[in-house]
């Protein structure tokens, strides 16, 4: 980061920005998409106290472009074939 500002590469917002959506996207897989459990995980989200956090999470899912992660779909095994009747008469 030094070698960015005395460069004069450093640009705050962006890297704001960019912790930003890396909070959003680990708290959302952990909640499984839950914005208002991302919203607990993330603490003081907004500009302090939401009255609804989980609306303030997709708020900033739309202005930071964070898609809402989708669930693990459970894989089932395939079915077994019953086997072959012999025609044996």
């Amino acid at each position: 980061m030094g070698a960015a500002i005395d460069a004069e590469r450093f640009n705050l917002k962006t890297e704001v920005e960019r912790l930003e959506r890396a909070a959003l996207r680990a708290a959302l897989a952990q909640s499984g998409g839950n914005a208002a459990l991302a919203a607990r995980l993330l603490g003081a989200v907004g500009r302090g106290e939401a009255s609804h956090p989980g609306g303030t999470v997709r708020s900033m899912m739309r202005r930071l472009g964070v898609a809402t992660p989708r669930p693990v779909r459970a894989t089932r095994a395939p079915r077994a074939r019953p086997a072959a009747r012999s025609r044996r008469g």
